[in-house]
């Protein structure tokens, strides 16, 4: 176990030079020596401690790590504290590399340094591509929903770092990923319980996939209040194309139609 700390800007300079170096030479192994070194990282506002495999092999996926995050580690830590804590999300990723970024057969290929590196103005479009804080940030906000976004639906050799297709869609829009409505919605259709990953055809691009969910939203948001109706409500609206995704129990009609204010 070990006490987290943040870097400071030095620390996060030479966590950055040292992911770009990587297209040069994928070999290097991450400068983990600053992690706990008084002049690249300093201690944090709080007292926590982590470990950098808590199960004793790699996480299964972004779920799993954002889960561990919530309820062992950063736990009871009010989220506005937190959110934008730059120094605390990259000292993480650093300490995290190796699950984020693992070397496969003697070489890294890394996602682009948004993944791993959050500059200190924040920034939507930014922030929620960090691996480490987006996983902490939808499993605060959505608890086992958030799998929906978190969970790949196939095997992959970096599940941690896998984002799946509902994951690029509904976390473009940051009304839609910070909506439990909307992410309840998501887990209906697109969630599989008995097997615990993605529907099958989750990913597709065609009809009834995410990305004509968010369109269909998008059409929906802009006469309905979307935290308004229930979620069986909002499966009954959706046009037939979203069918084949849909539980069969919530298939009946609703007894009444969609509530909230009408703009």
């Amino acid at each position: 176990m070990n006490e987290i700390r943040v870097l400071n800007d030095a620390g996060i300079s030479k966590f950055t030079a040292y992911i770009l170096s990587l297209a040069d030479d994928a070999t290097l192994e991450p400068p983990k020596e600053i992690l706990l070194d008084d002049a690249w990282s300093e201690k944090a506002k709080f007292t926590a401690q982590i470990e950098p495999r808590p199960y004793g092999r790699p996480f299964s996926s972004a779920y799993e790590l954002g889960n561990y995050l919530c309820t062992s580690v950063l736990v009871s830590l009010p989220k506005s504290d937190i959110s934008h804590d730059y120094r605390l999300w990259n000292w993480l990723a650093l300490y995290l590399f190796d699950e984020l970024c693992p070397s496969i057969e003697g070489n890294r290929k890394p996602l682009e340094l948004s993944a791993y590196v959050l500059a200190k103005e924040y920034s939507y479009q930014r922030y929620y591509r960090h691996i480490v804080r987006s996983a902490w940030a939808l499993v605060t906000v959505h608890g086992d929903r958030s799998k929906v976004l978190l969970v790949p639906g196939t095997k992959h050799p970096v599940p941690v770092a896998v984002r799946a297709e509902p994951q690029m869609q509904i976390s473009a829009t940051q009304q839609f990923v910070e909506s439990k409505n909307v992410v309840r919605l998501a887990y209906e259709l697109y969630f599989d319980e008995k097997t615990d990953k993605l529907k099958a055809g989750s990913s597709t691009k065609e009809d009834g996939g995410p990305r004509r969910f968010v369109s269909v939203l998008n059409q929906f948001d802009l006469t309905y209040d979307l935290e308004d109706p229930p979620t069986d409500t909002l499966l009954q609206l959706l046009p037939e194309e979203f069918t084949r995704f849909k539980n069969p129990s919530k298939l009946k009609k609703p007894k009444k139609k969609i509530g909230g204010s009408s703009r």
